[in-house]
């Protein structure tokens, strides 16, 4: 199912800033490094933070995808670059919390993916760790992008800052969408993972997908989700939230 799903919404986070990708960076920085997902054409995908759950998940690690990209040309050779946690932002600890690295864009690329560990510990079952990384310039890459300022709203994001937030406790998820999906609850989350092996924290929470792809995925689950309502109801065992109630979905999908 989740396969299904997934070629639903397999779209390359890079290939969002197609047509107009050139008009949101157009003075001279031949060597600039920055975090992909704060260039996305549309205002509403570009991202500048991204959020995880362990709740979700049986492993006691997770190894998390930040992509990066730089202006230019590619060269033949690795070129490190310099990311560092800007600590009066940042309660999680290097090594405890989690792990960068490597930290290198490698030879042939303009884009890449650098990966943070985290590190499933204790102190998440009770409060959200968080860090945020900052770009810094070295003899391989500029750091001169300034934020982009959002129109629609007022707020900047940032090229060369980047947040991670992570628990280990239920939350609603951000692209949670009542429409579709119907009231939130964990009874339902941990349903929609067992049965479609869904993954909130990965899949749905901040996907590296445009808008219109992310809601066809929360879309497609969904409708199967529904219909496992349906047939579970049709065979006399409806299922129940845990306070009683017939678990329902969203008004678009029944």
């Amino acid at each position: 199912m989740k396969k299904i799903l997934i070629a639903i919404t397999v779209v390359a986070s890079g290939m969002l800033a197609s047509c107009k990708k050139e008009a949101l960076l157009t003075f001279d920085s031949s060597s600039t490094i920055y975090f992909t997902l704060a260039r996305n054409t549309t205002e509403g995908s570009a991202i500048d933070s991204t959020f995880y759950s362990f709740v979700y998940s049986k492993d006691d690690t997770m190894r998390l995808p930040i992509l990066i990209s730089a202006m230019g040309k590619a060269e033949t050779f690795d070129r490190p670059f310099t990311m560092v946690k800007e600590d009066s932002v940042s309660i999680a600890v290097e090594g405890t919390d989690y792990k960068i690295g490597p930290t290198v864009m490698r030879a042939g690329r303009l884009h890449d993916t650098v990966f943070i560990t985290l590190y499933r510990t204790r102190e998440l079952k009770d409060k959200i760790k968080y860090m945020r990384f900052k770009m810094l310039p070295n003899e391989h890459f500029q750091t001169d992008i300034p934020d982009r300022k959002l129109s629609s709203v007022a707020r900047t994001v940032p090229f060369h800052k980047y947040r991670v937030m992570f628990n280990d406790f239920a939350s609603r998820p951000p692209i949670w969408i009542d429409s579709y999906l119907g009231p939130y609850s964990i009874k339902k989350t941990q349903l929609m993972t067992d049965l479609f092996n869904f993954d909130f924290a990965n899949d749905w929470q901040k996907p590296p997908y445009g808008p219109t792809a992310s809601i066809n995925f929360v879309l497609a689950g969904a409708y199967a989700m529904q219909r496992y309502l349906n047939e579970m109801e049709a065979d006399g065992t409806p299922v129940l939230e845990d306070d009683g109630t017939k678990m329902i979905m969203g008004s678009v999908v029944q």
